[in-house]
C-alpha cells in the first residue's frame, strides 16, 4: 500500500510521539491516581485531632494520637483503602523505580496512611525506605527523619527517639530546624515526655509564629501556661491560662481547665509570697537547732519524753535496738553496757538513715555482689495485715529494651494506693519517669516505691503507718495508663517485690525476710523462688513466745529446740538480756 506525503507525516509525528506520552506520562500522571487519596488523608488527619482525649491533670502533649477507632470506623476504612492503593500502585512500579519519580511520594502517602491508623512499627518501617533510597532535598529529609523519631516515640522507645533527636539537632543549623514544623512537633512532644520545660519552651514559642491552626495554637498557648505554673513563674502562667480562656476553643473543658488554672495560680502566687515572709520572720525569731543525735535511754520516764519528741523511731520491731524498757528498777546487771547500748543506736540509725535524702529519687547503690553473710531483715510483727494489692499486669525483670526495677498493678483512676509498712516518707514529689512518686523509709531500712500517682495524699518527713492511704492512682510520668508501680529497694538496690509478698494470694510470704548476694540477682523475674524463710504471721509456722519471770535465752531455746544464736538472729537480738512480757520469735 502506498501513502501519500501527508500520511507519511503524520505516521512520523505518531511514531515520534508515543513513546514520549508514554515516559511522559509516566512521569507526570503517576501519582495522579492517589491526588484524591492525598486529600481525603489530609482531611482526616485533620480530624483526628478533634478527638483527642485530653487528660488536663499532668501537662498536655502537643498531639495525644489517643483518638478511639471504636466510633471512628469509617475513617479507619479509609485510611486502610489508601494504604492499600499505595501498595497496588508501588507493585505496577516495582520493574522500573527510575521512570516514575513520583515514588517518594507514594511511600509518603502510604507511611501517613499507617501512622493515622496508629501502626506506628509498618509506619516506621517506609520512612526507614524513604530515608535509604529515595530521599534527596534537605528539608524533605529532615521532614521524613521527624517523622520516624515520632514512630519510635510513639511506640514507647523513648530513650532512642530522645537520642536521634539529639542526633538530628547536631547534625543541622538550628535556623533550618525551627523552620520545619515536623521537627518543632517532634521535639516538642519529646521535651514534654522528659520534662524538659528550658527545652520545650523555646521550641513551643516558635510554634506560635508559624502558620499553624486556630486550635492547635491554642492548644500551645495552654501547654506553655502549664509549663510556667510548674515552674512556679506564676505571672507568665496567667497571663497564658488568661489567652486560653479568652479564645474560641473548640475544647470546652480546655477553656475551663485554663480559667481553674488560672484561679489556682492567683492562689499559689499570694501563698508563694506570704510563705516567703513568713519563712523570714520564722528564722528571724527561731535560730536554727542543733543537729538531733539519738542516744541510748537509760529510763523509762527519758524513754517516754524521748517518744512523746520522736515517735517515728518507735512503734515497730527495730525500737528494741533504741533500749531495753523495764517497768521496774532493776540492779546494774540487768543494763546494757554503754558500749554496746552506742553500738546498736547507731546500728539502728545506719539501717534507717543511712544516705537520707529528701530531694534525690535514687540513694546510692550498696554493692552486694561480695555479699558472703546472710542479713535477716524482720518485716512485721504478730497481727499484721498486709494492705489490699490488685492483681499484676507487669512483672519484675526484663521488659523489651529496658529493665523493670517493679511490679505494675492493674488499678481504675483515683484507686486508693496504701503504705504496705510502717515508715518515714523520703519523697512526694513529682518525677519525669516515675510521675508523681512517693518513697517511704521503713524502720527496717528497706524503701517502698509508688509511681504513677495522679495526687499525693502525704509529705517529705511525714510518719506513716501501714495500711494508711498515700496517694491515688493515676498514670502520670512515663506511663500508657493508670496503674501502680511498685518497688522495693533495701539500701538503694532493687528486691523483686515477689519475693517478698505473694500477690496472687495477697500475704506476705514471710515476716523475715532472708537477704544474700542471690536476692538481688537481676536474673529473676518471677516470685515463685524466693530469699525468704517461714510463712507469712498467722500461716501458722512462725511460733512466738511471750517471756515470763525467770525465763532465760537458754532455758527458751531448750523448751523449743532451737539454739539461742538463732532466737537472737531472727529477733535482731545483740545480747542475752531479755525482759518479761517481751514477745520473742522461736521458729
Amino acid at each position: 500500500m502506498k501513502i501519500n506525503s501527508k500520511q507519511y507525516l503524520y505516521l512520523l509525528i505518531l511514531t515520534l510521539l508515543i513513546p514520549y506520552c508514554i515516559f511522559a506520562g509516566n512521569k507526570d500522571t503517576c501519582f495522579q491516581a492517589l491526588k484524591k487519596d492525598q486529600k481525603k488523608l489530609l482531611s482526616i488527619a485533620k480530624q483526628l485531632d478533634k478527638y483527642d482525649q485530653d487528660n488536663y491533670y499532668y501537662t498536655l502533649p502537643l498531639h495525644n494520637r489517643n483518638y478511639n477507632f471504636d466510633s471512628l470506623q469509617e475513617w479507619e476504612h479509609s485510611l486502610k483503602n489508601i494504604n492499600y492503593h499505595c501498595d497496588n500502585q508501588l507493585r505496577k512500579m516495582q520493574y522500573d523505580f527510575n521512570a516514575y519519580p513520583c515514588i517518594p511520594n507514594i511511600y509518603y502517602l502510604k507511611a501517613l496512611s499507617l501512622f493515622y491508623v496508629k501502626d506506628y512499627r509498618q509506619a516506621k518501617d517506609t520512612y526507614a525506605t524513604l530515608l535509604q533510597k529515595y530521599v534527596q532535598d534537605t528539608t524533605f529529609l529532615i521532614e521524613i527523619m521527624c517523622r520516624y523519631i515520632n514512630c519510635t516515640y510513639l511506640m514507647g522507645e523513648y530513650e532512642q527517639a530522645s537520642l536521634m533527636l539529639d542526633t538530628l539537632t547536631c547534625q543541622y543549623d538550628s535556623s533550618l530546624l525551627m523552620n520545619n514544623l515536623p521537627y518543632l512537633f517532634t521535639a516538642t512532644d519529646l521535651y514534654l515526655e522528659w520534662e524538659q520545660w528550658d527545652k520545650a519552651i523555646p521550641v513551643l514559642q516558635q510554634l506560635l509564629g508559624t502558620p499553624i491552626s486556630y486550635a492547635l495554637k491554642t492548644r500551645v498557648w495552654f501547654i506553655l501556661g502549664q509549663i510556667y505554673e510548674n515552674q512556679k513563674q506564676y505571672d507568665n502562667a496567667i497571663e497564658h491560662f488568661k489567652i486560653v480562656s479568652g479564645r474560641n476553643v473548640s475544647s470546652v473543658n480546655m477553656r475551663s481547665y485554663a480559667i481553674l488554672h488560672q484561679h489556682f495560680c492567683q492562689l499559689d502566687k499570694e501563698k508563694h509570697y506570704q510563705d516567703s515572709i513568713e519563712q523570714e520572720i520564722y528564722k528571724l525569731n527561731h535560730p536554727t537547732p542543733p543537729t538531733f543525735e539519738p542516744s541510748i535511754v537509760e529510763s523509762s520516764s527519758e524513754h517516754n519524753n524521748f517518744e512523746n519528741q520522736y515517735p517515728y523511731y518507735f512503734n515497730d520491731l527495730a525500737s528494741m535496738f533504741f533500749f531495753e524498757d523495764t517497768e521496774d528498777d532493776l540492779d546494774d546487771s540487768t543494763y546494757l553496757d554503754d558500749i554496746e547500748a552506742e553500738e546498736m543506736s547507731a546500728a539502728l540509725l545506719d539501717s534507717i538513715f543511712e544516705n537520707w535524702d529528701s530531694i534525690s529519687i535514687h540513694i546510692p547503690r550498696t554493692d552486694f555482689s561480695t555479699m558472703k553473710d546472710t542479713l535477716y531483715l524482720p518485716l512485721v510483727g504478730p497481727g499484721y495485715q498486709l494492705p489490699k494489692f490488685n492483681s499484676l499486669v507487669s512483672k519484675f525483670g526484663w521488659r523489651k529494651r529496658r529493665y523493670h526495677y517493679g511490679v505494675d498493678t492493674k488499678n481504675q483512676m483515683y484507686d486508693s494506693i496504701y503504705c504496705v509498712f510502717d515508715g518515714v516518707v523520703r519523697i512526694a514529689k513529682r518525677n519525669r519517669t516515675y510521675g508523681n512518686l512517693v518513697i517511704v523509709r521503713h524502720y527496717n531500712g528497706m524503701e517502698t516505691f509508688y509511681a504513677h500517682c495522679s495526687k499525693l495524699l502525704v509529705n517529705p518527713s511525714e510518719e506513716v503507718k501501714a495500711g494508711d492511704v498515700i496517694a491515688l492512682v493515676g498514670s502520670t510520668g512515663r506511663s500508657t495508663g493508670p496503674h501502680l508501680h511498685f518497688e522495693t529497694r533495701y539500701k538503694g538496690t532493687p528486691i523483686n517485690p515477689e519475693f517478698i509478698i505473694d500477690f496472687e494470694n495477697n500475704k506476705l510470704r514471710s515476716d523475715t525476710l532472708l537477704i544474700c548476694k542471690e536476692t538481688f540477682s537481676l536474673k529473676k523475674t518471677s516470685g515463685t523462688t524466693h530469699t525468704s524463710t517461714g510463712n507469712t504471721t498467722g500461716s501458722g509456722s512462725s511460733t512466738y513466745y511471750t517471756v515470763r519471770y525467770g525465763d532465760t535465752l537458754s532455758s527458751i531455746a531448750q523448751k523449743y529446740h532451737t539454739s539461742v544464736s538463732n532466737i537472737k538472729r531472727i529477733n535482731g537480738l545483740r545480747s542475752d538480756f531479755i525482759r518479761e512480757g517481751q514477745k520473742l520469735r522461736v521458729r
